[in-house]
């Protein structure tokens, strides 16, 4: 037998060698870096966005809204220069009256409707009926298109409600009502005392700056409060009215018939949703409780709760304020911790009072 060689054939001991070489280069070449996020890296980068994201909204939405209430203030400017506007070419105030035709009928069409022409709203003002309002709106036959009108100056940009609604109220002053009118009747002798009590709009009293004899710089025009939440069977403090029963003569007896109400008492939650009729319910409101009053907002006369005596007070969701323009038109933010005394003596027109700063 013959002798068999254990030599590899040339080719494959370079084959060898090469796959021996390259073996040895992999071994000695260095590990190259695998970059990115582990786990623990990525979970604690989004703890910081979300810490930074939760530290930065307030601040933001704090920017916002400033910038609401800035707008809201002029939506109120320009309401007190309309009023200027309308007072200057007639020499009074926009009247307490139905018709602003013939100056005659109950008091049922609000100092904005009567200033429409000054803002603008010439033609919707002359399309309106004269003739009547009630039944309270929104259910009122009478002008649907302009209950249904939304117009922007009449809304803060902070709060939220329908078409045709409105924030923006005229002072009453510190009177609990508007006893010329008590129950609908034909207007009364005004009780002892209580025309002092009267802001700048009230029946039969306040005629034009001439009767401001606590200056126009000294006494609130107006104000703003928010809209009712619309939901008859759910009671909301901030934006609903409730009703008490009695007859609420003084301020003492309506803080008190206010603070005792439970809130199961009957309710109305469509204030501000018409900017057309005058009423307390859509646009007037009172200096007899605090801005943005922890104590309720009561009226009693249920039964037509248009004429009830009681308290409607000034409402917002800026942050501790509500805005008001005076009667020279100068617009104030004025604080939920204003002095309760302060806040009545500048809701008055002639109640002789001394203000100080505010």
């Amino acid at each position: 037998m013959g002798h068999q060689s254990n030599d590899m054939p040339t080719a494959d001991r370079a084959y060898a060698s090469e796959r021996e070489g390259d073996v040895k280069q992999h071994r000695t070449q260095p590990r190259t870096k695998v970059s990115g996020f582990t786990l623990v890296e990525s979970i604690v980068a989004i703890g910081i966005v979300s810490l930074l994201g939760a530290l930065l909204l307030p601040a933001v939405q704090g920017v916002r809204e400033t910038a609401r209430q800035q707008q809201c203030a002029s939506h109120l400017r320009q309401i007190g220069l309309a009023t200027h506007d309308y007072t200057t070419a007639r020499g009074k105030f926009p009247p307490y009256i139905r018709n602003p035709v013939n100056n005659s009928g109950p008091p049922e069409f609000s100092f904005i409707t009567q200033i429409l022409p000054q803002l603008g709203q010439s033609t919707l003002f002359f399309s309106l009926e004269w003739e009547r309002v009630y039944p309270m709106p929104p259910v009122s036959p009478r002008n649907p298109e302009a209950l249904r009108t939304h117009i922007p100056i009449f809304r803060c940009p902070s709060d939220d409600g329908p078409l045709g609604s409105t924030n923006y109220r005229v002072n009453e002053g510190t009177s609990v009502g508007s006893p010329s009118w008590r129950n609908g009747q034909s207007p009364r002798p005004t009780p002892p005392g209580e025309a002092e009590l009267y802001g700048y709009w009230a029946p039969w009293t306040i005629d034009g700056p001439a009767s401001i004899s606590d200056g126009m710089s000294q006494t609130v025009l107006a104000s703003e409060r928010l809209i009712g939440d619309g939901h008859p069977e759910i009671y909301t403090p901030a934006r609903d009215l409730l009703a008490v029963n009695g007859h609420l003569q003084t301020i003492a007896e309506t803080i008190s018939a206010c603070l005792l109400a439970t809130g199961q008492e009957s309710h109305s939650s469509i204030l501000g949703y018409s900017w057309l009729p005058n009423d307390k319910s859509m646009t007037s409101y009172n200096h007899i409780f605090a801005p943005n009053s922890r104590i309720p907002d009561c009226v009693d006369h249920w039964a037509d709760h248009s004429l009830g005596q009681g308290a409607i007070s000034a409402r917002s969701w800026h942050r501790g304020s509500v805005t008001c323009v005076m009667g020279d038109g100068a617009v104030r933010k004025v604080h939920d911790e204003i002095d309760l005394h302060v806040w009545r003596a500048i809701g008055t027109s002639y109640g002789a009072e001394i203000v100080s700063d505010f």
